[in-house]
């Protein structure tokens, strides 16, 4: 099997075999996503680094998993009243259609049972993942075009799963987070009983932190990653340079605001789940992704956050083919958890395209029905015959399905009555919810929209309106592009709503923005 990591400049592929003692990692890959012709789109040179990675590093299987990520895909969990399986997809459409940025006509959505929640009376509670067709149609044709075949498609944290099952650190019972620190995004999770329970995404990643150093120290972007990756988090004290006179105690400052910012945003997402669901206490903190190779991050994380943090280990899960080179596999080694992890879970929880494949074996089957019914020779007047006592039948079956149709009719009826009236219900409790919010923690607030402020914003004013729970602040910055970012992470955030800039000027090189947006 076959795990393909899609990222926007590096993608990893793996391929898992089966052999009499265990799953053995027979080959990887890595290769940057480079766009070599004119008109390229990002998307066909994804495909082209994948296509020329499976003829350069010899790769046998043609079936793949892949993964899916962005504004365009979702996670929530819902409760619903205990129903018939064939009934849920249909409630589940009808409980999540208002919370999507798209028309749920368009939405393809799968869900994992999370168990029966006490709190809620014994209903169901549900983890639904939910993409918008297109979106989920270019990431299969991205493999398509490289010469695979796609037969799953998923989110990160439960490819990651199934590795950190494997983890000797703790046990199913055990509530445990994982910062999947990618390059354009990140991804903050949490499980419990070997499932996901809470995911948000979060906006400091690699790229943020070397775009920080560039900003700060006047460099571009590539020699600001060089010296990400050459140097980490200097260690506290450190006075040295490097060869270009750049002072590693600054260097060490700069890295430091960046850390304290990816700390605020896991605090904030803990204190979250706390307050929507009743979550623990967090035993243990996996990280993953090329950034957690830098100097001195994971233990500035164990010290701050007070929880034992370590690597996400694929070596536990499996044993690697004797032909790749262990040291640089070592190397490469934080990069593939993703990958290892999409072909580990094969979509056993979340595949988004279990309702294409259905669809496709359903037509598989019927075009080989044809094909022997094709090759039987049948005199006319059996044929006859048996086509009288077949209308006979199909106009008696008719019968039967109209008064069935009408029966299920009737019930789902019923069952729509039942369930608007508790969505109204769950509408009214939420309205009475947030009427008994008499306080908002404004400690809590600040740390929140200072998680989302980009780098090189001066907050200049910031006031809050107890009663219809809404923030007004005004800002400065010397990027152009800052306010449109600020706005633009707190319109995604899961802690605010109906984001609104006000107004943006310059004076000089200063720009000035105002903007509001309300407390979720």
């Amino acid at each position: 099997m076959i795990g393909v990591d899609i990222g926007e400049k590096l993608i990893k592929i793996v391929e898992l075999k089966e052999s009499p003692k265990g799953l053995i990692l027979s080959r990887y890959a890595m290769v940057e996503v480079l766009i070599k012709l004119e008109n390229e789109t990002n998307a066909q040179a994804q495909a082209h680094a994948i296509a020329s990675a499976r003829k350069d590093f010899g790769f046998e299987d043609n079936e793949a998993f892949t993964n899916i990520s962005g504004p365009k895909v979702q996670v929530r969990r819902i409760v619903l009243p205990p129903m018939p399986a064939s009934e849920l997809t249909e409630a589940v459409k009808f409980e999540i259609k208002n919370d999507l940025n798209y028309p749920i006509s368009s939405a393809v959505l799968d869900y994992y049972l999370l168990g029966k929640s006490e709190s809620q009376g014994g209903k169901q509670e549900l983890l639904v993942v939910t993409v918008n067709e297109e979106s989920l149609k270019d990431r299969v044709a991205i493999l398509e075009q490289a010469g695979l075949k796609c037969i799953g498609v998923t989110i990160a944290p439960f490819a990651i799963l199934q590795i950190i099952k494997q983890s000797p650190q703790v046990s199913k019972d055990d509530l445990v987070a994982l910062v999947n620190i990618g390059e354009s995004s990140s991804n903050f999770d949490i499980f419990q009983n070997n499932t996901l329970q809470f995911t948000r995404e979060i906006t400091i990643a690699g790229a943020t932190i070397t775009e920080s150093l560039a900003q700060n120290l006047k460099l571009d972007f590539p020699n600001a990653e060089v010296l990400k990756v050459k140097h980490g988090i200097p260690d506290e004290g450190e006075t040295s340079s490097t060869p270009e006179g750049i002072s590693l105690a600054d260097v060490r400052q700069i890295m430091l605001a960046s850390v304290e910012k990816l700390q605020a945003e896991i605090s904030a997402s803990l204190n979250y789940f706390r307050e929507h669901f009743g979550g623990g206490t967090i035993s243990h903190i996996f990280v993953a992704g090329g950034s957690i190779r830098l100097k001195n991050l994971k233990e500035l994380l164990n010290q701050h956050l007070g929880i034992p943090v370590s690597m996400v280990d694929p070596s536990l899960s499996l044993s690697v083919d004797q032909t790749i080179d262990p040291i640089q596999f070592t190397r490469d080694l934080p990069h593939l958890p993703l990958a290892i992890g999409l072909a580990l879970s094969k979509g056993m929880e979340i595949n988004l395209l279990k309702i294409e494949q259905n669809k496709t074996d359903k037509n598989k089957t019927t075009h080989k029905l044809q094909q022997i019914l094709d090759r039987i020779q049948i005199p006319t007047a059996a044929v006859v015959a048996a086509f009288v006592v077949l209308l006979a039948l199909i106009i008696g079956l008719n019968f039967f399905l109209v008064r069935s149709m009408e029966k299920t009719k009737n019930e789902l009826d019923a069952n729509k009555i039942k369930l608007d009236r508790l969505t109204k219900f769950r509408d009214r409790k939420l309205a009475f919810e947030d009427i008994t919010k008499k306080e908002i923690d404004v400690k809590l607030l600040l740390a929140r929209i200072n998680s989302l402020m980009p780098q090189g914003v001066t907050l200049a004013f910031l006031d809050f309106n107890k009663v219809n729970r809404s923030v007004e602040l005004s800002g400065e910055s010397l990027d152009p592009q800052a306010a449109s970012n600020f706005h633009k992470r707190v319109e995604e955030s899961a802690y605010f709503s109906q984001s609104k800039l006000l107004s943006i000027r310059k004076i000089g090189d200063t720009i000035i923005f105002k903007m509001r947006f309300n407390i979720r």
